[in-house]
């Protein structure tokens, strides 16, 4: 089940010089995309090579504070609410990211990013809202940005197309500092939600950063802690006939059953879970990137429990997720998802139904020539491989243990690859639309049965998956391999090496076309 992490706060920032709009309604001369461009990244000056900006954020759900590093090559960003913060930032040529629950993940690139998104620009000179030019960037979908520019190419205001949503960028103010103008307040409007969040630059200082201000962090104390001289733990779990793992999660005294999900960004609770509890949520978001939109938030857990393992002062996501299983008996209310499996190793054994958790630094990968070792990145907080598709290279599958069927294909893939969407016995020309359940809710699906799908040296041929409506998953991402493909395995996620392991199961060998023992 596809989750993404916690919402980041966007500095959304723009620099340009400052002049009023003139009261001539006239259209502008047209210019071209580069031309334009040119003009806006002059109009802004020269950013200094070093300085440090802090910027307030007045939210419907509190304030909050963004303070940005900026030094060479090097950045750093802190998100913070309250006692909560998060960090992105840029160091060296590595990008990273410092989760809230202190977890520091390197944000690899794709091995070979192939073929990337096609999009087509354009420019247009134009007489309202402003007296400027329209620069659009958009993809077959339309989806994209639009920029307005005023004649004195600023950009005044962004709109950002998405499948569900708007989301519209105003610029308010401008200072300059040395030799550049920068926005200094802004507010950002989505259509999924009734205010806007404004923006306001509290300060801005030429200088006054250091290599530490912009170095990459180190990870905070271990959030997942084993009971003193044990380092290998069955967790107390359940397996539902289509091999959805649920876990018994203590949440504060309460027990409770939480579905394993490598899908999921975070550890995610619902909402009713956590009043129960007398946990108030804050920081709440509108997320349009999951199966549908829905109204998140985060909170922070006082203890959590797994059988002997224990975690204290957990960020947690509020996300409105609870599912019946297939047997009817168990109803899960929580998504047990990066923040505990990205310190430990984790091993799924689906065919005798066990799951076990060793302490980092305890274990020794699997292997053998029927292990198959995998490379992971978990730039989303999700393992991310390469797989391919009917010959189409698609570098940013999920695995995600919480999806059901074999494997999901995204309109991101599907509008780039069409040449591989190949239904090779019409099975989605013959049946209805198939409906899968998601965060959000429920999402639209095609059946296809493929000639070849590709893992690595694992190779399936004459496959049934499926092909996502464009209007659910709008990202940047491939697809889903889901638990029907990895139930052929047993699998070990290995995040601290970046790396899973799969070792068929005797089924896995029979299905397996292509391979050579």
């Amino acid at each position: 089940m596809r989750l993404t992490p916690r919402a980041a706060l966007a500095s959304a920032l723009f620099f340009a010089a400052g002049v009023p709009c003139g009261a001539d309604e006239t259209l502008p001369v047209p210019l071209d995309a580069a031309t334009l461009q040119a003009k806006i990244d002059a109009a802004g000056g020269t950013m200094p090579g070093t300085y440090r900006e802090v910027i307030g954020i007045d939210s419907p759900s509190g304030s909050s504070r963004f303070t940005l590093y900026h030094r060479g090559n090097d950045e750093r960003r802190v998100y913070g609410f309250g006692s909560i913060h998060y960090e992105t930032g840029e160091n060296g040529g590595d990008d990273w990211h410092r989760n809230e629950n202190g977890q520091v993940v390197y944000d690899a690139p794709d091995p070979d990013p192939g073929e990337g998104e096609t999009f087509k620009t354009t420019v247009t000179p134009i007489a309202a809202p402003i007296r400027g030019y329209l620069l659009a960037r958009l993809n077959a979908r339309g989806f994209g940005t639009k920029t307005y520019v005023d004649t004195a190419f600023l950009v005044q205001r962004v709109e950002r197309i998405r499948a569900h949503s708007v989301t519209t960028t105003i610029n308010d103010e401008r200072k300059t500092f040395g030799t550049a103008t920068v926005v200094t307040k802004w507010h950002v409007q989505s259509s999924l939600q009734d205010k806007p969040v404004s923006y306001a630059v509290e300060s801005f200082t030429i200088g006054d950063v250091t290599d530490a201000d912009v170095a990459i962090p180190k990870s905070g104390p271990p959030l997942v802690r084993f009971p003193s001289g044990v380092t290998t733990v069955e967790l107390p779990s359940e397996f539902d006939e289509d091999g959805t793992v649920y876990v018994k999660v203590k949440v504060g005294e309460k027990l409770c059953d939480f579905v394993l999900d490598s899908g999921a960004g975070t550890i995610a609770i619902s909402p009713r879970i956590l009043k129960e509890a007398g946990i108030k949520a804050f920081g709440e978001y509108v997320s349009d990137v999951n199966a549908q939109p829905y109204r998140g938030a985060s909170a922070m857990v006082p203890n959590l429990a797994i059988g002997p393992l224990t975690m204290h002062d957990v960020v947690v996501s509020s996300a409105p997720f609870e599912v019946i299983s297939g047997r009817g008996d168990v109803r899960a209310v929580g998504l047990l998802g990066f923040d505990f499996i990205a310190e430990v190793g984790l091993t799924i054994d689906y065919a005798n139904r066990r799951v076990t958790a060793q302490a980092y630094g305890s274990y020794d990968p699997p292997s053998g020539k029927n292990v198959y070792a995998l490379p992971i990145r978990l730039d989303a907080q999700q393992p991310m491989i390469t797989a391919t598709i009917n010959g189409a290279r698609a570098d940013r599958m999920i695995v995600d243990t919480g999806a059901g069927g074999t494997f999901f294909l995204f309109d991101y893939f599907a509008r780039r690859h069409p040449q591989a969407l190949r239904d090779m016995f019409s099975v989605g020309s013959n049946d209805d639309p198939l409906f899968f359940m998601g965060v959000g809710g429920s999402f639209r699906t095609t059946e296809y049965k493929i000639q070849t799908i590709s893992i690595g040296p694992v190779r399936f041929d004459r496959y049934q998956g499926f092909v996502v409506d464009k209007s659910s998953y709008d990202v940047n991402e491939d697809g889903l391999i889901g638990r029907a493909f990895l139930n052929y395995f047993t699998v070990m996620f290995d995040y601290p090496g970046g790396m899973m392991y799969l070792t068929p199961d005797m089924r896995g060998h029979r299905d397996m076309f292509g391979r050579k023992d």
